[in-house]
């Protein structure tokens, strides 16, 4: 519990202090990062 107690501190304070993984101008219909917004093409399709 203590390690995921300073684990959760520490990335509070990389998001909310030192604004790590922040876009300040994404507003709420902002697109996800974690899905591709396009289909990924294939290596060596013409």
């Amino acid at each position: 519990m203590a390690i995921l107690g300073i684990s959760a501190w520490l990335g509070g304070e990389l998001v909310d202090r030192l604004g790590v993984g922040v876009d300040r101008d994404a507003g709420l219909d902002a697109p996800s990062s974690l899905r591709p917004t396009t289909a990924p093409s294939r290596i060596g399709e013409v």
